[in-house]
């Protein structure tokens, strides 16, 4: 036996607050924050990095796909089942509507507002200071949740409390808390309605086979002058003309206000879910043609299989250490005395580690390098310098220095070259000898060794 509209309607609400629940307490368990600074996304006691290509470029190729999948089989049930937006949206309008005794829906247009209070004047001024306040809590949670996806706590707490001033902190918090006044207090639905690009990104996908609401043209004359399941629908659609609205997200709101008013009358509700037209299901139903096999569905799962193939690798295959080389300066011409390399060694596991560092001079020549030893954090960065004099090294010729880096305990080092082609010295009016060549540093981050 089907779900009737009431349950299904009753499950959407656990799930909408169960997602907002979970968006809202993510980034103060500390189990997922994006570091924009240092360039790491850090997962638990996990970091990963943004050049680690095949884990981030996996993972979200397994969320496109999967959500892809979504939307071309269940049409554009993310707005109506795990979006915030549409959660707080629907609970802000069921409030205003409790509070001032009519139904309110935001946007900027004039028809928004449907009947008249009965409500005295010094009930609705504080009808409207309560909502007001209401929208101004929400908007704190949300900016305070969405500001530590990207900063610590001990960044906001030192900002807030006035110790440590953070200019990008403060950017993100007025532009942010901004727009969800302006979103939660004026607009709410009308976002979703006209002004969501995410919106239009989950109606690409829809196809003749996606879930939609159908309704029964056969029972047409039942619904008379009933506009009900018109009144209820949160983004003002009419589920009465499915070849016109566009932008339905399958809340089942109006099947429920069908099935309440058909009730009265001991009959079945005029509208109800389908995936397609019901013609399209007859025909489905007659050629046996499964669902299951249908492009919509097996192009998207291809995708999630690729993606999660190459997350695998990019996980098997992850360096906790990045070992990086280089010239000073890629265009300069090397000193009198020698040639300068940059060095940088960046502990990317989660745990903190000491480095021994040790450099391969060219042949014929030495490395002259002041760091030996490295106690490094996890996550952080050191930077530092090598000289190779020029005695005892050849014009035009490339010379290779290797840099070694072993983490403690362990027998395998990582490893950086980078060579580099001595030129040949100015004559006196500055301009190079006759064959002298000046090609620039190529640098070679090797791979892991361990």
């Amino acid at each position: 036996m089907p779900l009737s509209a009431t349950r299904l309607i009753r499950i959407r609400h656990r799930v909408q607050w169960a997602l907002l629940a979970l968006f809202l307490g993510l980034p103060f368990t500390g189990l997922f924050r994006v570091d924009v600074a240092a360039g790491r996304f850090l997962v638990g006691d996990w970091q990963v990095w943004w050049d680690d290509f095949a884990i981030v470029f996996g993972f979200w190729a397994v969320v496109f796909f999967s959500m892809t999948a979504l939307y071309s089989n269940l049409g554009m049930i993310f707005c109506g089942w795990m979006c915030p937006q549409h959660t707080l949206s629907e609970w802000l309008n069921g409030l205003i509507r409790a509070l001032l005794g009519r139904r309110v829906l935001a946007g900027i247009s004039p028809e928004r507002q449907e009947g008249r209070s009965k409500r005295q004047a010094w009930q609705l001024v504080l009808a409207w200071a309560a909502f007001v306040a209401v929208v101004l809590a929400a908007s704190a949670v949300i900016t305070l949740a969405c500001l530590h996806y990207f900063f610590s706590t001990r960044q906001l707490w030192a900002h807030f409390s006035g110790g440590a001033f953070n200019l990008y902190i403060a950017v993100f918090a007025v532009m942010l808390g901004a727009f969800v006044v302006i979103d939660l207090g004026l607009l709410r639905h009308f976002w979703c309605k006209y002004m969501c690009p995410y919106g239009i990104w989950q109606y690409m996908f829809r196809g003749r086979d996606t879930l939609q609401i159908r309704f029964d043209t056969a029972r047409e004359g039942d619904c008379r002058s009933c506009s009900l399941c018109k009144d209820v629908c949160p983004v003002d659609l009419d589920p009465r003309q499915p070849e016109v609205y566009t932008r339905c997200i399958n809340c089942a709101v109006c099947i429920g206000a069908c099935e309440g008013y058909m009730g009265r009358f001991d009959k079945a509700p005029i509208l109800a879910f389908g995936f397609g037209t019901r013609a399209q299901e007859q025909e489905r139903l007659a050629t046996r043609r499964r669902r299951l096999l249908s492009p919509g569905v097996l192009w998207p799962l291809s995708g999630v299989a690729a993606g999660l193939l190459l997350l695998v690798t990019g996980l098997a295959s992850f360096q906790p250490v990045k070992v990086s080389l280089g010239p000073e300066s890629q265009s300069a011409t090397p000193g009198a005395d020698g040639i300068g390399y940059r060095a940088s060694v960046l502990n990317k596991d989660r745990r903190p580690h000491r480095f021994t560092v040790a450099a391969a001079a060219p042949e014929g020549g030495r490395v002259q390098m002041d760091v030996t030893a490295l106690a490094l954090e996890s996550g952080e960065r050191a930077d530092f310098t090598l000289r190779v004099p020029r005695a005892g090294l050849q014009y035009d010729r490339p010379y290779t220095v290797r840099l070694l880096v072993s983490r403690e305990g362990s027998a395998h080092p990582f490893e950086a070259t980078s060579t580099w082609y001595i030129p040949a010295p100015l004559t006196p009016d500055g301009s190079d000898a006759p064959g002298a060549v000046n090609i620039p540093a190529r640098v070679d981050n090797g791979p892991l060794l361990e």
